[in-house]
């Protein structure tokens, strides 16, 4: 059977913010008295850890730093962060003519995201994208489990009644690749500026964008050759 749903796995692969989100991050170190830099080098590498609040965690531990609230830095960074949206531009290249793809051939279209759901409803409102434009949207609430676990992409399924084989994702991060393979998604992985360097393994194309030729089309991701 053809695939009958594709699967944004969050907000990189609509928007590349990952330098405003570094950019916030360290403001927030400096509000804080913190010495912190997170320079890009150092930012890649800390991105294979999902999760905000647990790589500011991280780091408190590595550089023996006491006293660290994780939860309330990276809170006012999330504030920041949300800030700054407006100057992130537009869509990834090839997003909006993808999700109109998928409409114009009744396949279903979803947001499988574990990030808290304010962020989502910034990046949808920076974008000036409609929520009606997926058929579902999950957020950090839904799941127990955020990525590599496949909560996120079972949940989906389960709601839309579809089995694995008839859904593709888009992941932007390994940790996103992890989580659609672990169930049983075909994946497509759009890296962004800062998770270039990560293990997309597994994945069944890597591509700089949507668009990167051969582009990426709703007929050529559900084809029944392709399914």
């Amino acid at each position: 059977m053809a695939a009958q749903a594709l699967f944004f796995g969050g907000i990189g692969t609509l928007i590349e913010t990952s330098e405003l989100q570094r950019n916030a991050f360290n403001q927030t170190f400096r509000e804080a008295g913190l010495d912190w830099v997170w320079q890009q080098d150092t930012y890649r590498r800390m991105l294979v850890t999902p999760g905000g609040a647990a790589r500011i965690a991280a780091y408190a531990r590595a550089t023996d730093t006491e006293g660290v609230d994780a939860q309330a830095l990276h809170k006012r960074k999330t504030a920041l962060f949300h800030r700054q949206l407006a100057q992130a531009g537009q869509a990834r290249p090839g997003v909006q003519r993808l999700i109109k793809e998928c409409h114009e051939q009744d396949i279903a279209v979803g947001l499988a995201s574990t990030t808290d759901q304010t962020t989502l409803l910034q990046i949808l409102a920076a974008l000036d994208m409609a929520a009606e434009q997926f058929t579902i949207i999950t957020h950090r609430g839904d799941v127990s489990a955020g990525k590599p676990s496949g909560e996120v992409y079972q949940l989906c399924l389960q709601r839309l009644g579809l089995r694995a084989d008839q859904a593709v994702a888009i992941e932007d991060s390994e940790s996103g690749l992890q989580a659609a393979l672990a169930s049983g998604l075909r994946c497509i992985a759009t890296p962004g500026v800062n998770t270039l360097e990560q293990d997309y393994r597994g994945a069944e194309q890597v591509l700089e964008s949507l668009d990167q030729p051969p582009m990426v089309t709703a007929a050529s991701l559900f084809s029944a050759e392709a399914a």
